[in-house]
């Protein structure tokens, strides 16, 4: 019961913080995918049309998906985003999104079979193991999330991307000496 508390109290509040800054680390991490200050704006009726000419067309669910999902329209969501993996079960950021929409709802292992699908799927989606890792944050379990933030380590440092590669250099840090206090 000592660990517990002491997560609750301590742990808790300095993993909130790690899951605050994994939102900066990534770009578009948890944000929006449109801006409504974009001038040639495709709309929900734009892409019900696509879809009503091509009910095939799995980019124009996964579009009009995200669309919903900044509407904060979450079932709309949910159901473009399975339509869309059904025509295309190979498009990882379909899983991701839907996995996305699952972790908000605090459907842990919903969003965790997304997430694994799309690592599955491209073991270099970095924006996955993030997510994924963010799930096991949230569901109280920070030891699964250091082999999530260290393969998103890796990928950033391949890639170039030095800032997100420190920031989870920086993440990892602060959650390995949470999990050694807990261990007291």
């Amino acid at each position: 019961m000592k660990r517990q508390s002491f997560f609750i109290g301590l742990g808790l509040t300095a993993l909130t913080s790690l899951a605050s800054l994994s939102v900066s680390i990534y770009p578009g991490f948890g944000q929006s995918t449109t801006s409504e200050s974009q001038p040639n704006k495709v709309t929900e009726a734009d892409y019900t049309k696509a879809i009503t000419i091509n009910p095939q067309d799995a980019e124009a669910y996964y579009n009009r998906g995200n669309l919903y999902s900044d509407q904060k329209k979450w079932e709309l969501a949910l159901a473009d985003f399975t339509k869309a993996i059904a025509i295309n079960p190979q498009d990882a950021e379909a899983y991701v999104h839907r996995g996305n929409i699952y972790s908000d709802q605090k459907k842990w292992e919903l969003a965790l079979a997304d997430y694994n699908k799309a690592i599955a799927i491209n073991p270099q989606f970095v924006e996955a193991y993030l997510s994924r890792g963010m799930v096991y944050l949230n569901k109280g379990e920070p030891q699964k999330t250091v082999p999530d933030l260290q393969q998103a380590a890796q990928i950033f440092q391949a890639e170039g991307n030095t800032d997100a590669y420190e920031r989870v250099i920086n993440m990892l840090k602060k959650l390995q000496k949470i999990l050694k206090e807990l261990q007291k």
